[in-house]
């Protein structure tokens, strides 16, 4: 009885631990990604033209690639694939020109980041 005990403590802390570096990591991704679609945003608002701005979607994108690799192993693929086509549709607005919406693809980006990290804390509300 007293074996089954530690080892029922000891999957659990396991659990714990795993799932904490998980949120960890996949809070500090979506920040990343929320604060460069922050700037974006903010050169598209300014009404500025801006060259390098295709530049840096072509970035976030490349950026996006590496953390969704490691992301991947344990969120759901079909809420990542939405993530990626948003940013691939924010990308094409920005080529054409639209301002508008690619402002409004960005909000929804930043909207699909907090949805999938709320979506997939550790917290009570996720469990039951």
């Amino acid at each position: 009885m007293k074996k089954e005990t530690i080892i029922c403590i000891i999957v659990v802390a396991l659990i714990v631990i795993i799932n904490t570096i998980e949120t960890r990591n996949t809070k500090n991704s979506f920040e990343e990604l929320v604060t460069e679609l922050d700037e974006v945003r903010s050169t598209l608002v300014s009404e500025s033209e801006n060259e390098n701005l295709k530049e840096e979607i072509d970035k976030i994108i490349k950026d996006w690639k590496d953390k969704n690799e490691k992301i991947a192993y344990y969120i759901e693929h079909n809420e990542l694939e939405k993530l990626e086509m948003y940013l691939w549709e924010l990308n094409s607005y920005v080529e054409t020109g639209e301002k508008n919406m690619a402002i409004q693809v960005l909000d929804t980006c930043k909207y699909m980041t907090a949805h999938i990290e709320e979506k997939y804390k550790f917290s009570l509300k996720n469990i039951f």
